[in-house]
């Protein structure tokens, strides 16, 4: 259960129990530090296989550049099996100056 087995805000360091969830944060780490070339990285797949990592970092860098997230939370985990997990996340970002809220 989120806030009471594995917490809801916290780095990478908070979820050593749960290794499934670091990628994920790492990920929303690096989008909210603006580190285009490692969000790109866990977003692989949204990008041409052919491209080099550095034209990932820009394309990445495209797409959200003017999404600046500002919070995220883990809002559920779901384990399904010893090799199956969902993890739901509220994300808060800006764009354009609105705020936009997503699950």
């Amino acid at each position: 259960m989120v806030d009471v087995d594995i917490p809801s805000h916290g780095t990478k360091n908070d979820y050593k129990d749960y290794p499934y969830v670091i990628p994920v944060i790492e990920m929303l780490e690096a989008w909210k530090n603006k580190n285009y070339g490692q969000l790109s990285n866990y977003l692989k797949l949204m990008f041409d296989s052919k491209k080099s990592p550095g034209a990932r970092a820009g394309e990445c860098r495209k797409l959200f550049k003017n999404k600046i997230l500002k919070t995220y939370e883990i809002v559920d985990v779901i384990e399904s099996g010893c090799s199956m997990s969902k993890i739901d996340i509220k994300v808060i970002w800006t764009t354009n100056n609105k705020v936009r809220e997503e699950f």
